[in-house]
């Protein structure tokens, strides 16, 4: 595959598929949806090929898109960024923020929980701490030091996502396209460019900030530097190809490759047709995982954050897709190793797990696996 970079020109409008009404409402992305980049990276790749849509809609919608992952540009330098794992959790005590890693543990002789066989997930330590905000996206170096099981510096994890576009918009009437009384909305979309620094008295922190963000996503063919169109209102964003796919640290596929139990965190949404739960598991919670060489998993414990919604117009049907529960980025997965294969841990490096192979070639359940440390440190 080939890996390409998507540089947005204008704030994204991301929706859930809700009706446009004048009541807004939270329901808006915050980041672009593996189908959306996979459907601008083929319509792209059709036009420059003048494939037409009608004829070779079933070669179109087999082209496969894995992404996209958000990536800083500071000149000619990408640095590819990861959602923030659901395991990790940002605390605040007198003043001081600390990083605490969540993990799976038996309760005590007078406690019990209703998780079907699973785990539950605790703090390694408990401290009297906050919860607080933190980096919503790390670094490429934070995220292989938390996979291979180690913490990294808070000071260092990366950077908040990017500021929302927020615009105020009014309805029109139709029969004298003046604007109708009363009827205000909104819409809220990421921006991607490079900000304003705010006025200091030091003059030399004016200006504009050094790095803006963009998109990294692999695609089946090499598509050719141009402007695309990308989320609603058809807002453009250019594409060229770049080498700036995250690889697979040598330390970690070692590690990995002689593990009993592993983590895997989600770097893309994914979608299951148990929702949470992946549906090529059993009912013994143990499977094999799509696109590796027989890797047979046993789930022990999840960390995953509020499902949303996620649906969109069908436009061969010429109506509304059904609407489908979403895993979202960052949920965690710990498994214990039933049965390894060979090279799995190459296999299965940022290589989509969700159930339906439509899904797989979208990007849905792109996979970062880790080592998952049974006694705390």
């Amino acid at each position: 595959m080939h890996t390409h970079l998507l540089m947005p020109l204008a704030p994204l409008v991301l929706r859930t598929g809700k009706p446009f009404g004048e009541t807004g409402g939270d329901d808006t992305f915050l980041f672009p949806l593996p189908s959306t980049v996979a459907g601008s990276l083929r319509a792209a790749h059709a036009d420059s090929t003048l494939q037409d849509f009608r004829e070779n809609r079933g070669q179109i919608l087999s082209w496969a898109s894995h992404g996209a992952l958000p990536a800083e540009i500071v000149g000619d330098s990408i640095h590819p960024l990861f959602p923030r794992p659901a395991d990790a959790v940002y605390l605040s005590s007198d003043g001081e923020t600390f990083l605490k890693r969540l993990s799976p543990a038996d309760h005590g002789g007078n406690e019990g929980c209703d998780l079907d066989g699973l785990t539950p997930v605790f703090l390694d330590k408990d401290a009297p701490s906050k919860p607080k905000d933190g980096p919503a996206w790390w670094t490429e170096d934070a995220m292989e030091r938390w996979l291979s099981g180690e913490t990294p510096d808070l000071a260092a994890l990366g950077p908040m996502a990017p500021p929302i576009d927020l615009r105020s918009h009014v309805a029109l009437e139709p029969s004298t396209l003046s604007a109708s009384t009363g009827k205000l909305f909104q819409s809220a979309g990421p921006d991607f460019e490079s900000r304003r620094n705010k006025p200091v008295s030091d003059l030399t922190q004016r200006g504009w900030t050094k790095g803006r963000y963009g998109l990294l996503a692999r695609f089946a063919n090499p598509v050719e530097p141009t402007l695309l169109r990308l989320g609603g209102e058809g807002r453009l964003a250019h594409v060229s190809q770049r080498d700036a796919w995250p690889q697979l640290p040598d330390s970690l596929r070692d590690a990995l490759n002689t593990a009993t139990h592993i983590r895997m965190l989600m770097a893309t949404p994914a979608l299951f047709t148990k929702g949470w739960r992946p549906g090529w598991l059993g009912d013994d919670l143990t499977g094999t995982v799509p696109g590796t060489s027989g890797l047979v998993l046993r789930l022990k414990a999840a960390a995953v954050d509020r499902w949303r919604a996620i649906s969109g117009w069908d436009m061969v049907a010429r109506k509304p897709k059904a609407v489908r529960r979403m895993v979202p980025a960052g949920a965690v997965y710990w498994f214990e190793v039933v049965k390894p294969a060979a090279n799995w841990a190459d296999d299965l490096w940022l290589a989509p797990i969700s159930d339906a192979e439509h899904d797989r070639k979208d990007g849905f359940g792109l996979v970062l696996p880790g080592i998952w440390n049974r006694t705390p440190a």
